[in-house]
């Protein structure tokens, strides 16, 4: 199965990507948009049916340092743009960052860029 302190993922729709922590119990911790906070269940209820997957283990940290940090986190406030469950899992290993946020930000600035573009070709 999974170890303890491992990043593990769930693909959602279109592609976007669900990530908790797996804890010594077998359970998952995840900044959840379902329940709008951090918390704790079974890999069953964090994947909704769907395969879960590893992302690997992302720091030299000890998996009781990673655990501990992800339960620090329990009750804390979901915020899509600076605290998903990207955020909170690369924050357990020591960073804090979305690259899947990133990468939707990124990609919307280019298209408005484009676009802005394209309309002043047209005038011209």
């Amino acid at each position: 199965m999974f170890k303890q302190g491992e990043i593990i993922s769930v693909k959602w729709h279109f592609g976007v990507e669900h990530d908790g922590i797996y804890t010594a119990k077998g359970t998952v911790i995840s900044a959840s948009k379902r329940t709008g906070e951090v918390m704790e269940e079974d890999i069953k209820t964090f994947s909704g049916g769907k395969k879960v997957v590893s992302k690997g283990y992302p720091s030299d940290l000890p998996p009781e340092i990673i655990e501990k940090k992800a339960r620090s986190k329990l009750g804390k406030t979901y915020k899509l743009l600076n605290y998903n469950c990207q955020h909170f899992a690369s924050e357990c290993h020591g960073k804090k960052k979305s690259r899947q946020l990133r990468t939707v930000v990124l990609s919307a600035a280019a298209l408005a860029l484009t676009v802005a573009l394209a309309r002043a070709r047209r005038r011209a």
